[in-house]
């Protein structure tokens, strides 16, 4: 926000939250070991608390004011933040498959594809450890 002129101006947004990311049973024995101390077991299901970036985005209007890095930026702070009080090593998000700029982006940012979510397989989840 910029509060020249006693004037809010909305650059951009995100919003976080906690979300459990399901890990399938049939995720290699590798890939898991090397995330083993994140990975808590319950009855052979894996389960990984993550910090949730629902939505990240900017105002067109301020399209020059702000960079989707620096909103990024800010996201993680605030889950840095949230981490040096309850924990956690993982930032989730979901992505709809056919955004490939959007994708590009998270990816750019270091963030993995994992798995498809949806029923209709529409949305991806990516996740990038901390």
């Amino acid at each position: 926000m910029d509060d020249d002129d006693l004037e809010f101006k909305f650059y951009g947004y995100i919003t976080l939250a906690m979300k459990p990311l399901d890990i399938p049973k049939k995720t290699s024995k590798t890939q898991l070991k090397k995330k083993k101390s994140s990975i808590p077991q319950i009855d052979d299901d894996y389960i990984i608390s993550c910090f949730l970036i629902g939505q990240l985005a900017k105002n067109d209007l301020y399209e020059d004011k702000i960079t989707g890095k620096e909103i990024m930026e800010l996201a993680y702070m605030k889950i840095i933040e949230a981490q040096e009080l309850v924990g956690g090593r993982v930032i989730l998000l979901d992505v709809y498959k056919f955004h490939n700029s959007v994708i590009r982006f998270y990816e750019n940012e270091g963030f993995k594809k994992v798995q498809m979510i949806s029923e209709d397989q529409e949305y991806i989840q990516m996740v990038k450890y901390i």
